[in-house]
């Protein structure tokens, strides 16, 4: 499961349900994500849900269902396609998960232009740094060699997902014993000599 739809390739958005992980999270559709292997050949993970509201991925084995799957004594899993090529390799953590690092070959859009592509591209390298002041570097000359920038069709989702506000403040503190409590542990803490 993922929730970065740059991951996705092959999108089937017919393919709706809930993922029931805390909470009824909607899968949006389900696709194919590439995944660079360490001898530099392409490995695919097929039928992977996309979750729009999840935090971080998960690599569910009920979702392996077609693939080798070893979990050995010595707290490693190894995966392995249809064709027997080993797709990710990892040792299990303290925690008892499996924690994988994927190097994901990116989907490509078929309508992109090379223009739209160079445009992203500094936006990366200045640390997705926002359209409109890419615009202004760019017609006023600040950096050397940069290209003229225009504005691309999607928005950047790494930008949207950070920019969201976390967990609002509580507008009202709890009961009054409460608020005793905090005033009391704030006085404590002052009065490091008692």
């Amino acid at each position: 499961m993922t929730y970065n739809r740059n991951w996705l390739m092959n999108i089937d958005k017919s393919k709706k349900s809930k993922v029931r992980v805390a909470d009824n999270l909607k899968v949006e559709g389900t696709g194919t994500v590439k995944v660079k292997r360490k001898n530099g050949q392409h490995a695919t993970l097929e039928n992977v849900l996309f979750v729009p509201e999840m935090k971080c991925n998960l690599l569910s084995v009920g979702q392996l269902t077609g693939y080798t799957v070893i979990m050995g004594g010595d707290a490693q899993m190894e995966v392995y396609d249809k064709g027997k090529n080993l797709i990710l390799r990892c040792a299990r953590s303290g925690n008892q998960t499996f924690q994988v690092r994927l190097d994901v070959v990116e989907a490509l859009q078929c309508l992109s232009s090379v223009k739209e592509d160079e445009t992203w591209k500094w936006h990366l390298r200045f640390g997705h740094l926002n359209f409109k002041d890419l615009q202004q570097l760019s017609s006023k000359e600040m950096v050397s060699e940069l290209p003229n920038i225009t504005r691309p069709s999607r928005e950047c989702e790494n930008y949207l997902v950070e920019k969201q506000t976390r967990r609002p403040f509580k507008k009202q503190l709890g009961q009054r014993s409460d608020w005793k409590w905090f005033i009391q542990m704030c006085v404590d803490q002052s009065n490091p000599q008692q």
